[in-house]
């Protein structure tokens, strides 16, 4: 063993996980349901000699296993997959922990995480949607093929969601509004409290104990793909407006401050 490894402790692990967390961003009940297990993972994964990217790699092919699970329309695999997804929402901040504390975080490692999460969700949503086709509920007068239009839908307008937010920075790269980047980020940067409207909208997420999860316990599969396929469209559309006001605001702000400029200018 090598001698100048230095020792991995909880204490190390933890404080050093804590000072990057963002807590407001997490969905309903992960941080009971996720945070507690990020530092005893950490230090497994440690020991094991994994690199942040193999633990990334890892929890994004948990997550496609556990969507696959979903679509088999088996009740108790459906309870596998949960269990698949709650290791992979663990091990989704073990990556990032794992290179804090190796002093290694990177920008292809942030930009792994970020397509998992955009692979798995959609793929999640969509597996559920498959399982409902195949053992329909029998109480809900939709024929079988409805719940794959549905899921279609669902699926598809959360990867939108993604889409309205990232077109944003990449059109002002492209018209080189650069300092506009910070500021459009901000405008949907979670408050410090934690209202009742935020962990509402958790609730919502592809999150450990959200409505996805509750939908499979309580075999609600059908319930959650009708209501995700009204519910996304509209996120969809609420975040492009939001987003396109936001640029309007930025962009006007920015003429008024050039006239401000080019007037004083002319004055002397």
């Amino acid at each position: 063993m090598d001698k100048n490894k230095r020792r991995i402790t909880r204490e190390d692990i933890e404080k050093n996980m804590m000072a990057h967390m963002e807590p407001d961003t997490a969905g309903f009940a992960s941080r009971w349901t996720g945070v507690p297990f990020v530092v005893p993972f950490t230090k497994l994964f440690l020991w094991l000699g994994f690199q942040a990217e193999q633990v990334c790699f890892l929890w994004s092919i948990l997550g496609i296993l556990s969507g696959l699970l979903f679509a088999t329309g088996n009740y108790w695999l459906g309870i596998l997959g949960v269990i698949l997804f709650q290791i992979s929402h663990i091990l989704d901040g073990v990556d990032g922990a794992i290179a804090r504390y190796n002093n290694l975080p990177t920008v292809r490692g942030a930009y792994l995480d970020l397509v998992g999460h955009a692979t798995v969700n959609p793929l999640v949503i969509y597996g559920i949607a498959i399982g409902v086709f195949i053992n329909p509920p029998s109480y809900i007068p939709l024929p079988n093929y409805s719940y794959l239009i549905l899921g279609t839908v669902a699926a598809v307008y959360f990867t939108l969601v993604n889409v309205a937010r990232l077109k944003v920075f990449e059109a002002l790269i492209d018209k080189k509004l650069i300092s506009r980047l910070q500021k459009q980020r901000e405008t949907f940067k979670p408050g410090k409290q934690r209202n009742i409207r935020g962990t509402i909208k958790g609730f919502f997420r592809i999150d450990p104990f959200s409505a996805f999860f509750f939908a499979v316990i309580f075999n609600l599969r059908a319930e959650f793909i009708i209501i995700y396929a009204i519910l996304l469209p509209v996120l969809f559309f609420s975040r492009w407006r939001k987003e396109y006001l936001a640029i309007k605001k930025g962009i006007d702000e920015a003429k008024e401050g050039q006239m401000h400029i080019s007037l004083s200018t002319t004055k002397h």
